[in-house]
């Protein structure tokens, strides 16, 4: 990873609600064998809260995962810095529409299939917006997440996506 990137990184993680955080775990080596010199894989860690008997928030699940971040036809993308942001802003509304599930012990919060606590961090990153044409600033790249139900816009709580 470039001194560059890694500060994006530094800067972008953790993304972070009451009850969901996302982390990325530096200086971490994991890479596939086959991997492409140029591809950026990074570990990021998922962890989920809820509430336990007495009230408290307490750990619920950690998912820590080796992924592929930025393929390499996008690594030289300037509109890197602009994806990372829109995808830090995407995360952390659809962390925060799901955090009023916590405490809720109804069939609708409990149930949900868009739920974050059943994602793996690989489904919480979405480098094939790069390949759009129009997203150019933080906000677009956020609207691209959250505006597709092949992205991020099923996990939002209620589902706003029709």
């Amino acid at each position: 990873m470039t001194p560059d990137l890694r500060a994006l990184f530094e800067t972008t993680f953790p993304i972070a609600s009451h009850y969901f955080a996302l982390h990325w775990v530096p200086d971490d080596p994991w890479r596939p064998e086959d991997a492409h010199p140029d591809d950026v894989y990074a570990v990021l860690r998922l962890v989920t809260f809820y509430l336990d008997e007495s009230g408290e928030v307490s750990i619920r699940d950690v998912k820590e995962q080796g992924m592929l971040v930025v393929p390499a036809q996008h690594r030289q993308d300037p509109r890197l810095e602009a994806w990372l942001r829109g995808s830090r802003e995407a995360l952390l509304e659809v962390m925060q529409s799901q955090d009023w599930t916590i405490d809720r012990d109804d069939d609708e919060a409990q149930s949900a299939d868009n739920s974050l606590v059943c994602m793996m961090p690989s489904d919480l990153v979405c480098h094939d917006v790069l390949k759009l044409a129009r997203p150019r600033e933080s906000e677009d790249f956020k609207q691209a997440l959250l505006g597709s139900k092949k992205r991020l816009g099923h996990m939002l709580f209620p589902p706003r996506v029709g």
